[in-house]
């Protein structure tokens, strides 16, 4: 907070000013947005990032597909490139020359109070460009707007040339903010951080419990009654076994929910793969949305054709039986982690801080899992239908032949 106290003052004499910081992914760097009004017409702004950066972006916009945005990056000998760019797709920005004025002493790879800072200086008038959407027009930095960012952490552009193409920004570094204020009315300062992404970050949380809940507790939860506790607990392990998957299946598909509302109030691209982390998250992830409603329609269809008196694994048994195992280890070792990881690096520190703890936490609770189930199976071993036992409570709710004894077959 010094350091960059220090930069606003090494730059402007103003007395009003407004700052907002951005978390750059896998990184302990921000990228800063520095806001001075010049005048009732213009408004000096100055990017703050590491040295080593990609790109960054930031202006005025509710999302990738329509935002008016000024990016700067750095070059090799020491210079920083400014260019405006009108977003309409998620095509190459369109490069919209002559339309801000650059501190040309002020936009360069500097030292700021011992630190190397890429500086990207600015001025731009409130006046609409021509052509641009309505939406697009520049309020003040004391109004509330909408505004885009975006970065690329490590991939920028081969060329000084401000209308040079731009690699894509990880999909997860970019974020529409609806009704941020540069500058506070008063003329006070308006120091924010804006990493988190605001309210839009509680359903990626949200997207994040249910999942963990649903392939880290209830899965493991129904495959366990299912595989150790038949005989113990009669009739009511096909009941909970029913509830814990329906459990499953209801969670994961509210989770779909909140990560495409979310992926698409931020701006970002539906699904994307660009990313390697992300694509095996999402790839793998809408495998076991797949998975969870088949093993669902196959467990039912299952109850209904039980036969007690078959003297053969049925194979519809045997595909639910792996289906189920296969989800099961693709959701609790592989998608959760991945997607806890992704959220460490996400935002700002107090994200990544919350992402690592629930890491940890997972990560204890798997092992207490594993450990438990290697227990089961040294003790108990896979459990089949007790004759006395299991035919002694009764299951209205289900298949009547569901109560009936199965001799030795059927377990997880």
């Amino acid at each position: 907070m010094f350091r960059l106290s220090l930069l606003v003052l090494y730059f402007f004499v103003a007395a009003v000013y407004a700052r907002s910081c951005i978390q750059v992914p896998s990184s302990n760097d921000q990228f800063c947005i520095t806001a001075t009004q010049l005048n009732a017409t213009a408004v000096r702004i100055v990017y703050t990032a590491p040295p080593n950066i990609g790109w960054v972006a930031f202006g005025p916009g509710s999302s990738m597909s329509s935002a008016d945005v000024v990016i700067a990056w750095p070059n090799n000998d020491g210079t920083v490139t400014v260019s405006r760019r009108l977003v309409s797709g998620y095509s190459l920005p369109r490069h919209m020359p002559g339309t801000i004025s650059i501190v040309s002493a002020q936009t360069k790879v500097m030292n700021l109070n011992g630190t190397q800072k890429m500086v990207a200086t600015f001025d731009r008038t409130y006046a609409q460009l021509s052509g641009l959407p309505a939406s697009l027009a520049f309020q003040g930095v004391d109004q509330k707007q909408a505004y885009i960012y975006a970065m690329n952490p490590t991939e920028r552009p081969t060329s000084s040339n401000p209308s040079s193409s731009i690699s894509k920004h990880p999909s997860f570094a970019r974020q529409a903010l609806s009704g941020l204020t540069l500058l506070s009315s008063s003329g006070a300062s308006a120091d924010s951080d804006i990493g988190g992404g605001g309210a839009n970050t509680m359903l990626l949380v949200a997207h994040g419990w249910l999942m963990a809940l649903a392939w880290g507790v209830f899965a493991p939860s129904a495959v366990i009654v299912a595989r150790y506790f038949k005989p113990k607990l009669g009739v009511w392990w096909f009941r909970i076994h029913y509830i814990l998957f329906t459990l499953v299946v209801l969670f994961t598909f509210i989770a779909l929910g909140l990560i495409y509302v979310y992926t698409e109030s931020s701006g970002g691209e539906q699904f994307s793969v660009s990313d390697p982390l992300k694509g095996t998250h999402v790839v793998l992830g809408m495998l076991l949305i797949c998975a969870a409603p088949l093993q669902a329609v196959l467990g039912i269809v299952i109850d209904k054709l039980f036969d007690p008196a078959r003297s053969a694994i049925p194979i519809r048994d045997k595909i639910h039986w792996w289906v189920g195992r296969s989800a099961l280890l693709l959701g609790f070792a592989v998608v959760v982690p991945i997607g806890l990881a992704l959220y460490s690096s996400y935002f700002d520190s107090s994200a990544s801080s919350l992402g690592k703890i629930s890491g940890v936490v997972y990560g204890l609770w798997a092992l207490m899992v594993v450990i438990g189930v290697g227990a089961c199976e040294y003790v108990f071993g896979q459990q089949h239908h007790s004759d006395t036992k299991y035919q002694s409570v009764p299951a209205p709710s289900f298949n009547e032949n569901s109560k009936k004894m199965l001799p030795k077959y059927s377990g997880f």
